[in-house]
């Protein structure tokens, strides 16, 4: 999560409320209910209606994780996953966490965008919400792995689609299978219950239990 000094709020809030976008409503959340006020809350809950559909999502979010209250967020974001286009909608569910789990069916059905953004997008924020990633394991590591062109850690890959969040791309890099390894533990990196206990986050990836297929750049 990065570090946004509550001196920051005053310009957030008037950013906010005068030209809301989904940057504002996001960093809002993100300083927490330490580091905001009561205004805050109520300048989440009352966004200009004809702000942007993300930036209404992200409002939702940064108020329920300000306050403790899932419940309207979790209904605003499905009136919006219903109504509107779910992949813009998404990243918002996925920074509910786990207070996003009612959510779970809604996203799932957007694992069958035909879209491989939409696709990718339901995958991740099914992982984040559920901290199952074994259903959308497939998915997230189509996400992660590199094209036939480009190594994984070659920018000029990611400019060809959106780039997948650290967590994600971290699958790319895993290079041992299950099937090489010595039999899981409970502290073991392929562990499937450990797997399964652990949700992403921006800079613990988690590890994940299966083969990786490794593609290398063509030859010149």
């Amino acid at each position: 999560m990065r570090n946004v000094p509550p001196a920051h709020l005053p310009q957030l809030k008037q950013a906010l409320r005068e030209h809301p976008t989904v940057a504002a409503a996001r960093l809002l959340g993100e300083l927490g209910p330490s580091g905001t006020d009561a205004e805050t809350a109520h300048l989440l809950a009352t966004v200009d209606p004809t702000a942007r559909h993300g930036v209404h999502a992200e409002a939702a979010v940064s108020r329920a994780l300000i306050t403790g209250d899932a419940e309207p967020a979790v209904e605003a974001l499905r009136d919006l996953l219903h109504t509107q286009s779910p992949p813009g909608i998404l990243p918002a569910v996925g920074r509910l966490g786990p207070l996003g789990a009612p959510l779970a069916p809604e996203v799932a059905a957007v694992l069958h965008d035909p879209r491989e953004y939409g696709r990718s997008q339901a995958a991740d924020a099914y992982w984040r919400i559920t901290g199952n990633p074994r259903p959308v394991l497939p998915l997230l590591l189509a996400w992660a792995a590199p094209t036939t062109t480009y190594a994984s850690n070659d920018s000029a890959w990611y400019g060809r689609r959106a780039a997948p969040p650290p967590h994600v791309a971290s699958l790319g890099r895993t290079t041992t299978s299950c099937a090489e390894s010595p039999a899981p533990s409970s502290t073991s990196r392929c562990d499937p219950e450990a797997t399964h206990r652990h949700r992403p986050s921006a800079f613990t990836p988690v590890p994940v239990c299966g083969p990786v297929r490794r593609r290398s750049r063509l030859s010149r």
